[in-house]
């Protein structure tokens, strides 16, 4: 069976020539369009990125609303209670957040940053935690959550298992250079600038000596109140932390 990639890197299968997708796998589809940052989608959005008619969208987006996957209100469409309360029963992931609860805590206490603890989907991160992301303010903005997931997902990618050998030749593509600069810092950084703000986002992985990255720890900020100086060396000792606590919890299987 072939495969087509999804708006977050989320690979969904595709039916073959001549053959249909079945109806299990068109719901499966239009789940999996939601993006990190996406709040909601309208009926129009999930057909298009699903690529699916829109009456056989309309009929599975009432049917994943009945079942709680899905939640209305109006005409936007957002990803249901129901999904997250099945995400918390996954071990491994309960077993993360058990694991970097206090330490994220600490974390933003100590920065003043919000922290998260980010796992990997597909080519994306997507966040399984986080401190500090409500403001007096209101939410973080959604540009602050692309840069997390952007410099998670490069901590991550640099410290899969096994490492991917980095020949001088393929250094020189831009995301070969990013790859050995964090293996060699041990941390991403990403910045944006915001107006006249710079906003900056500093990441870790949680390195597990037979599985790899696991997760990332991330923290997000603007740069002037997190300079990497400052923010990086606590983000690693966050990192490090959990990584020794995951060790520790016997009952989950890190590699497949």
């Amino acid at each position: 069976m072939s495969s087509i990639r999804s708006m977050e890197g989320i690979v969904v299968p595709a039916a073959e020539h001549g053959t249909k997708r079945s109806m299990l796998s068109r719901a499966l589809a239009i789940l999996c369009q939601f993006e990190p940052t996406d709040r909601a989608l309208t009926l129009t959005e999930l057909s298009r990125r699903a690529h699916l008619s829109k009456p056989t969208a309309s009929r599975l987006v009432t049917e994943l609303v009945q079942w709680g996957l899905l939640e209305r209100s109006g005409r936007q469409l957002r990803l249901g209670q129901r999904l997250s309360v099945l995400g918390s029963r996954v071990p491994r992931h309960r077993v993360l957040r058990d694991a970097a609860t206090p330490v994220l805590m600490r974390l933003h206490e100590l920065t003043g940053g919000c922290a998260y603890l980010s796992v990997r989907d597909g080519d994306s991160a997507v966040p399984l935690d986080r401190f500090g992301w409500q403001t007096p303010e209101g939410p973080v903005p959604s540009s602050w959550e692309r840069i997390i997931a952007s410099a998670a997902i490069r901590a991550m990618t640099a410290f899969d298992r096994p490492l991917r050998p980095l020949s001088t030749v393929e250094q020189r593509r831009p995301v070969d250079r990013q790859l050995t600069a964090v293996r060699s810092l041990g941390y991403a950084v990403v910045q944006h600038a915001e107006g006249a703000e710079r906003v900056l986002g500093v990441a870790c992985p949680v390195v597990l000596p037979a599985a790899g990255a696991v997760a990332a720890v991330s923290l997000v900020g603007l740069a002037d109140r997190c300079p990497v100086g400052t923010v990086a060396p606590s983000v690693r000792g966050a990192a490090i932390a959990i990584g020794r606590a995951l060790n520790e919890a016997a009952d989950v299987e890190w590699v497949s």
